[in-house]
Formats: structure tokens, C-alpha cells, sequence
């Protein structure tokens, strides 16, 4: 990034750029990320992110989200720590650059680290515990003010049906190398019917959830190795419990990354699978629904099933979302969630019986 367009838009912003170096920061695949810090061996001081309009067309919406939530949460709980936007010297919440992208600076909280799966068992349940208590505060809050931020995000029907319409116009080559994983998708056909008999019986209320409730979206305290507040809010928007208990469980059942290529690294870990699910019906315990408590492992499979079916169409349309390290990354995820998929369904009976039943 060219140091002048830098201290430009922080400028706007208020900030003496001169002090700042900029550097590219996180591990994100959606937005552009950067760190502002005065050398390079501080924590960044701010975060400044462009917005990638390809994926959300209309930033004033994640803006507009995240100052509902703010205004509820704050209503009732003063101490829960939600960072904020600030806003340009002008009032605004982003900068419109001369090319029309869309800037925003998120100050950085100092003393915490970040993680792509859990360490342990306790911290799956800190997590957990975490995105169910922000549901937990955002009840009652007037869902219908909320706007949606992507449409069929986490629609399994949406995601079947545009996989369906990707493999019947993808090249020859792309789906000759992906025949091994077309046919391992369809003996996961099962999952799709499942979870259109649940959107069509309206077993599941709409509520406001982070929707990607990774573990990787969560800070937490150097010194206590405590939760200290989530980030990301782009996909604060309606939806149902399946949504975040799903990304939870998708990120932590194996300690292995998305990408990992040797599948024998993926490993079912029951005893982090508990911990989330434990943590998670401690803080929606006063308002979660049978259903929504019965289905919240299938959560984990659907979320677990989508993933796998978006890398693979990602691959079979040229690599055109997610960003690749190599030309058949997008292959490899896809592989690698489709083993992570099969251990999560074998042991479902077991899970629900012990733990939501």
C-alpha cells in the first residue's frame, strides 16, 4: 500500500499519519487489512480495512447494524465491550477514496491475541459462551430493524442450487480435477433435505447473531487468557441459532486448519465439541427453545457441509471469492472440510445423546 494514500485516509480520519507505519495485518480472506503502529515492533494502534465491495455492495449497512446492536447492548449492560467505528472528522463512517473504495479505522485493543482454532477445551468454552451471550443481550432487540447484509449467507438451498448452476458451467478441466469431491457430495445430500424440513416447519425463531462466529473472531487477554471482546461485525444481521453455533463448532471440532492438506491431522475432539456446547447453553439457557437447543449439532454439520460445498464451487468458478495461495487451494478446503464433515456425522448420535437431549 503507498505510504501517501495511507496517511491520506488517515488524515480524514483524524490521525497524524506521519507517526504510523502501515503493514498488512490478520489473516482475513474478505477485506483488505492493515495495521497502523509506530514501529514495527508495537501492536498496531488502529486497524484501517477496505471494505471488499464485491462481497458487501452496501457498507453503510454494517455500519448501521453495528450501532443498533452498540445502542441495545449499551442500554442494559454499560461494561460490555463492543468496539466501535470511528467516524471521519466529517461525521461519516467511512472514506470514499478517489477510486470509490470504502475505508474504516477500528482502534485496536492492545494485550490480546487471536486464535484459528482452540487450544484447549476451556477456551472452546470461553467462545462459545461468548457468541451466546451476545445473543443473549441482543434478545428483545426489534429484529426487524436490522437489515440483511448478505442474502442466503447460510440459505443451504441458496448454496445448493448456485453449486448446481456453477458445475453445470465450469471448464472441463476444473471439474475433472474435482470428480472425487463431486461424488463425495452427493452421498451428503441427506444434509440439505434435513434442513429445508426445518425452514419449512419454522422450527428455529429469528434472532440477531454474529453470523461467523469463529474462534478466530474473538480477542482475547494475553495475561488471562480470558475472552475479551468479539470482532467482525460485517454479518450482524437476522438469522437462526444454526448460523453460529455452526461456524463455532466448524472451527473447533479439529485443531487443524481449513487448508490442511493431510487429512489425517483431522480429528474429531468430543471433549472441545462439549465444551462449546456447554458454553453456549449456559449463556442462552434463560432463552433458548427445545428446538433450537436439539438442532444446535446439526448447526455444526450444515455449517460444516456449506463450507465445503462453497469451496469447491469457488474452485469450479476460477477461484473468484476466496483468496487462493495456490491454484488448487480452493480444492484442498473443500477436501478438507468434506473429512471433517464425515467425522461430525458419525458422531452425531452420540454427541445429542450426551449432551442436548
Amino acid at each position: 500500500m503507498e505510504i501517501e494514500k495511507y496517511q491520506r485516509i488517515a488524515k480524514v480520519f483524524g490521525i497524524e499519519s506521519q507517526r504510523y507505519q502501515c503493514r498488512p495485518f490478520g489473516t482475513g480472506h474478505i477485506n483488505s487489512t492493515f495495521g497502523l503502529q509506530e514501529t514495527s515492533e508495537t501492536e498496531p494502534d488502529y486497524i484501517l480495512q477496505k471494505i471488499n465491495t464485491h462481497v458487501f455492495p452496501n457498507p453503510e449497512k454494517i455500519a448501521s447494524n453495528w450501532k443498533l446492536a452498540e445502542a441495545f447492548i449499551r442500554a442494559s449492560n454499560k461494561d460490555y465491550q463492543i468496539i466501535r467505528f470511528l467516524a471521519t472528522l466529517d461525521g461519516h463512517d467511512f472514506f470514499r477514496d478517489e477510486d470509490g473504495g470504502w475505508w474504516r479505522l477500528i482502534p485496536f485493543v492492545k494485550n490480546t491475541f487471536t486464535c484459528e482454532t482452540a487450544e484447549n477445551p476451556e477456551q472452546a468454552y470461553q467462545t462459545a459462551n461468548s457468541f451466546g451471550n451476545l445473543t443473549r443481550l441482543l434478545h428483545g432487540v426489534s429484529v426487524t430493524k436490522f437489515q440483511t447484509i448478505l442474502s442466503n449467507f447460510h440459505n443451504l438451498s441458496f448454496r445448493e442450487w448456485q453449486f448446481n448452476e456453477t458445475v453445470a458451467s465450469a471448464t472441463i478441466e476444473r471439474v475433472e480435477a474435482a470428480k472425487e469431491l463431486l461424488k463425495a457430495k452427493k452421498s451428503f445430500a441427506h444434509i440439505t433435505a434435513e434442513f429445508e424440513s426445518i425452514q419449512q416447519q419454522k422450527l428455529l425463531p429469528i434472532r440477531i447473531f454474529h453470523t461467523d462466529a469463529k474462534i478466530s473472531n474473538i480477542l482475547f487477554s494475553k495475561s488471562t487468557r480470558l475472552p475479551v471482546c468479539i470482532v467482525d461485525y460485517d454479518t450482524l444481521m437476522p438469522g437462526t441459532i444454526l448460523s453460529d453455533v455452526g461456524d463455532m463448532l466448524r472451527s473447533m471440532t479439529s485443531d487443524t486448519l481449513e487448508d490442511e492438506a493431510d487429512l489425517s491431522k483431522i480429528k474429531f475432539r468430543e471433549a472441545f465439541v462439549a465444551n462449546m456446547l456447554n458454553g453456549y447453553l449456559d449463556a442462552m439457557k434463560n432463552i433458548i427453545t427445545k428446538d433450537e437447543k436439539r438442532l444446535l449439532y446439526f448447526g455444526g454439520i450444515m455449517l460444516v457441509y456449506m463450507q465445503a460445498i462453497r469451496f469447491l464451487n469457488d474452485y469450479l468458478e476460477n477461484d473468484r471469492y476466496y483468496r487462493i495461495s495456490f491454484s488448487t487451494h480452493n480444492l484442498v478446503r473443500a477436501q478438507n472440510q468434506f473429512c471433517l464433515l464425515q467425522l461430525m456425522v458419525d458422531e452425531r448420535k452420540i454427541i445429542e445423546s450426551k449432551y442436548l437431549i
